[in-house]
């Protein structure tokens, strides 16, 4: 069936059907000065026609016509259209019987002929303003209807018992429930057992009363899906007045996911602070917003003294403008910075950190922060320190020792050439009189000495052979005297 069009809204058009022209005419002067536009029909199937084609807000119709009269043309427009027409039946005298059948199909208003024009002016502007207010609040209704049922929480409307008389399309996906089963329901059964009993008995007047505090502010309660399984939401209540009625809205939202990252973001804060490592948060200009104790116990400052500032605060001087230009170029390029850095306490003592800084981005890729992650590393340096001057005196200590033991080396490869030679000297030596030191075989009679090859030399020879002694002969005294004794020696 077709519906009337939403032009009706400041719609001012009449539609008169009657067969007696005098009675058009004159509706038409005594409706001339309201400023209304007037159509008119001599029957019923005329005004079938005018009517599809104008769709005025109201029709005068006559109940009695040649063709299709005045009952027909209602029945007519009763199955043409889903939306009733504000009709005025013209009666007369003896239709009783047609101004019930004009009941039946929906007419409560009638004029009886002749009518009277003030009264004919009355009952127009009244339907008409009546015609205009019901549409206004149809296209209202359309309109909240269509907000509530495009909005991403769920929206509740409940009647002062706690009954639920609006249900949109999030509150479906929401609670599992569609609208046609939960119409009607309690809000207790959008609650656990659980969560009811802290409202006594009568959850709903306990929970939607001005007493309980909960109208005009957003609270945190738990919700019950349509399989049972509990979650939590957040609830915006709203109330207002129709007539003597008093209705509450809803607006409820899933926070599962909320409370998940809150729950989260609560553990990644107690990581940086409880974090061993030094922890410090800038904005992109580079002002602190953030440090973890453990920064603060390391550098002397508290949170609030160093929260606003910079961290040129901690610079010691050690460090050239370079280094510290090329970490910010390092950074605001979206690349992480690596390095070592010499800063200063609040009481001035120096201190190393070895530090890692990284540019924060948001889902869009842009750059809202700076975190540096460091560790305290003096006593490393320290250490390393010792360990370098440890190691450069070892050094010397191994120099000097590596060039004592060269020049014992050389005298004592000195020693050693001088020793080899004269055991060369000796061995020498020793094999030209190494027959000597031994036995040697002497003839007793001719006394010939037997020499290393069994051949018998003499004397003179053997020696001769064996050493490098010079000889001259000469005699003992024995023999001189013996063999000369004129010598008298």
């Amino acid at each position: 069936m077709e519906e009337t069009s939403s032009q009706q809204q400041s719609n001012n058009k009449i539609l008169v059907i009657d067969d007696e022209s005098i009675i058009i005419e004159s509706i038409q002067a005594d409706l001339d000065n309201e400023n209304y536009k007037i159509f008119s029909a001599s029957n019923g199937k005329q005004g079938l026609e005018i009517l599809k084609k104008e769709r005025p807000i109201l029709i005068i119709l006559d109940i009695k016509m040649p063709g299709m009269d005045g009952i027909e043309f209602l029945e007519h427009i009763k199955l043409i259209y889903a939306d009733p027409y504000s009709v005025i039946v013209l009666t007369g005298h003896g239709y009783d019987q047609e101004i019930q059948k004009c009941f039946n199909l929906g007419v409560s208003s009638f004029l009886s002929k002749p009518y009277n024009v003030h009264v004919l002016r009355g009952m127009v502007r009244h339907i008409i303003e009546l015609k205009q207010t019901q549409q206004e609040l149809r296209e209202s209704e359309i309109k909240y209807r269509s907000l509530t049922q495009t909005a991403t929480d769920a929206i509740i409307a409940a009647n002062s018992k706690g009954e639920i008389v609006s249900w949109n399309s999030s509150a479906q996906k929401i609670f599992g429930h569609d609208e046609e089963s939960i119409l009607g329901k309690p809000v207790t059964s959008l609650m656990p057992e659980r969560c009811r009993d802290s409202y006594g008995k009568n959850v709903e007047q306990s929970f939607l009363s001005e007493k309980s505090g909960n109208i005009g502010k957003t609270v945190e309660l738990c919700g019950k899906k349509r399989g049972g399984n509990d979650f939590p939401l957040e609830l915006s209540l709203g109330t207002w007045k129709t007539g003597d009625e008093r209705f509450f809205s809803g607006i409820i939202r899933d926070i599962s996911s909320a409370k998940h990252k809150d729950e989260h973001i609560r553990m990644l804060h107690r990581a940086l602070e409880q974090s061993p490592g030094v922890v410090m948060i800038t904005d992109t200009t580079g002002v602190i917003e953030y440090v973890n104790p453990k920064f603060a116990q390391l550098t002397g400052y508290s949170p609030v003294e160093l929260t606003g500032k910079t961290p040129r605060v901690l610079k010691s001087g050690k460090q050239t403008d370079e280094v510290y230009k090329q970490l910010w170029t390092t950074v605001t390029s979206g690349k992480e910075w690596h390095g070592e850095l010499q800063n200063m306490k609040k009481n001035g003592e120096l201190y190393w950190e070895s530090a890692s800084i990284s540019a924060v981005t948001n889902a869009a890729g842009e750059i809202t922060h700076f975190i540096k992650v460091g560790e305290d590393i003096t006593r490393l340096k320290q250490t390393e320190s010792d360990l370098l001057n440890a190691r450069d005196k070892l050094e010397e200590t191994v120099e000097e020792r590596t060039c004592e033991l060269k020049s014992s080396l050389r005298e004592k490869d000195a020693l050693l050439t001088e020793r080899e030679k004269l055991i060369g000297e000796l061995t020498k030596a020793l094999e030209n009189v190494k027959t000597l030191k031994n036995l040697l075989p002497i003839c007793c009679f001719c006394k010939k000495i037997r020499n290393d090859k069994g051949y018998w030399d003499e004397v003179e020879t053997y020696l001769h052979e064996h050493s490098e002694t010079d000889f001259t002969h000469t005699f003992c005294p024995e023999c001189a005297k013996k063999n000369y004794p004129e010598l008298n020696v």
